[in-house]
């Protein structure tokens, strides 16, 4: 779904987002990693969905542990493109740009990085 959230032009992505927030504290790991980024392309094309969207994403993260944040912390770059965003995405991040786990520390940084934090 977020791979033709590019091409949504009619408009019925959107009807599907809540279903796709609910994939976000599925049991299996794969369905929870589909759905940040299908959600996080969905709010880049339909970006009156974005706060709602990264609220969601952010309320989410207790369900991915260790390194598996980094799908969360990757997506949250898509969402920095709105200026009254970034403080709460800065916020989210600083934790992890010092996580013990490297890769997540790594994405972490890269993406305050790009947003000029």
């Amino acid at each position: 779904i977020g791979n033709l959230a590019t091409v949504d032009d009619e408009k019925l992505i959107p009807g599907q987002v809540d279903a796709m927030i609910e994939l976000l504290f599925d049991r299996c790991i794969v369905l929870q990693g589909h759905a940040v980024r299908a959600l996080a392309k969905v709010a880049a094309r339909h970006t009156r969905l974005a706060p709602g969207i990264l609220s969601a994403l952010l309320g989410a993260a207790s369900r991915f542990p260790g390194s598996r944040i980094g799908y969360i912390v990757e997506a949250t770059e898509t969402f920095a493109v709105h200026a009254a965003l970034v403080p709460k995405i800065r916020e989210f991040l600083a934790p992890y740009a010092e996580s013990e786990h490297a890769p997540v520390a790594r994405k972490a940084r890269k993406v305050l990085k790009r947003i000029g934090a």
